[in-house]
């Protein structure tokens, strides 16, 4: 089976509680992506007020999908996260 990455914009106050293991899911707009359990993600953090990437990366794992109508709203989804790699900016 092929593996699907999905390239995540993440605002530096989620990503960073993501870096430091405090924050273990994430909820995202599902509406144009199908994001299913055992999908990894790469997290791009972006400064909140230019948008643009700092350069720091986080490569996680889909441990668990909660999609919109579950409790969620339609075209959401709640993404569960095991990280296995972080990559601080300036670094490849």
């Amino acid at each position: 089976m092929k593996q699907v990455f999905h390239e995540l914009k993440t605002e530096a106050r989620y990503f960073d509680r993501i870096w430091r293991g405090s924050k273990t899911a994430d909820i995202r707009r599902a509406d144009d992506r199908d994001f299913q359990t055992g999908d990894d993600v790469i997290l791009m953090e972006i400064n909140g007020r230019t948008l643009e990437e700092t350069g720091r990366l986080i490569r996680a794992h889909i441990t668990h999908v909660l999609n919109g109508g579950d409790g969620l709203a339609y075209g959401y989804a709640m993404l569960s996260l095991e990280v296995w790699d972080n990559q601080p900016a300036g670094e490849e």
